[in-house]
């Protein structure tokens, strides 16, 4: 009779992988729960002969938790290719502050 799966599963890697999986598989689902994304875990089982009668098993775990949408970042370019976060084509406006430095925090107006 051929035995389950799930008991040739525990015994690789001497028991790790079934830890390594379950480890695996709750941070998976937590990163699939914040991100609303997907996300995969792969479990690749490579089987060579050892011998008239035996077989060597290696497996080899991936996972792809899913992660937050990190944005951009817009830079401008000069002449040379460099990478500026101000336009470098732009003059700077002389700004300075006027009167004194009370001013209403809600909508930025000075008062006097």
């Amino acid at each position: 009779m051929t035995r389950p799966f799930s008991d040739i599963l525990g015994e690789l890697g001497a028991g790790q992988t079934v830890d390594i999986l379950t480890t695996d598989l709750a941070e998976v689902v937590t990163a699939v729960k914040e991100t609303g994304k997907k996300g995969t875990i792969r479990l690749d089982l490579e089987i060579v002969p050892n011998g008239a009668h035996g077989v060597r098993i290696t497996d080899k775990i991936t996972t792809k938790a899913p992660r937050e949408d990190r944005g951009e970042t817009l830079f401008f370019t000069d002449a040379d290719g460099g990478l500026h976060r101000r336009d470098p084509r732009q003059q700077d406006l002389p700004l300075r502050q006027v009167g004194g430095t009370d001013h209403d925090p809600e909508t930025g107006e000075v008062k006097e």
